[in-house]
């Protein structure tokens, strides 16, 4: 069975303009974010989408959103896509936590890595069989580069934009990444 999805990132918000920390924050898409939403759905557009699923924040249902009113397929929400838990953390600085902690994964009491990695596994796995079409799943930088690494992807090569594309397709029973960070206009 060879199954195909994009892992879509949502549109900006202001707190990603800022460079904080957004995790279980609920902050809208910005007006660029809006651009990116319906820029992503467009291109989605032109594909065989099947099934859309998002994360239940507020800035990825939004990003959501546009795809399906550009491909008629209904939303479906799922927790396990929602953004790293970053407890008190949440929106904090990145830089100033680099500079005190050295690296997000260093900070106090967020959520693990393996945690994040296990139910976006959970979540691709459960949704990326189909035969025939493309399933979006809608999700945070955080979820998907988590996964991609997951996948064996080498970090340095995860540059993941907001309102871009990743491609995976399922081939033999194993994820491959086809693309990474693709943007709309690209």
């Amino acid at each position: 069975m060879t199954g195909h999805v994009v892992l879509l990132r949502h549109g900006r918000t202001a707190l990603n303009a800022d460079g904080r920390l957004r995790g279980r924050l609920n902050p809208p898409l910005d007006e660029l974010g809006v651009a990116e939403a319906w820029a992503a759905a467009g291109r989605l557009a032109r594909s065989r989408v099947v099934r859309i699923v998002s994360s239940p924040l507020t800035r990825a249902r939004e990003t959501a959103r546009a795809v399906a009113a550009a491909t008629g397929v209904p939303l479906e929400v799922d927790e396990r896509l929602a953004d790293r838990d970053y407890q008190e953390f949440a929106g904090a600085a990145v830089d100033d936590l680099l500079r005190d902690f050295g690296m997000l994964d260093a900070v106090p009491g967020i959520e693990s890595r393996e945690s994040v990695a296990a139910r976006a596994r959970s979540a691709l796995d459960a949704y990326g069989g189909v035969a025939e079409g493309t399933v979006v799943l809608v999700s945070h930088d955080a979820v998907i580069g988590i996964l991609l690494e997951d996948l064996s992807v080498d970090p340095h090569r995860l540059a993941i934009p907001t309102g871009s594309l990743t491609t995976l397709v399922l081939r033999n029973g194993h994820w491959a990444v086809e693309r990474i960070g693709v943007t709309p206009g690209e």
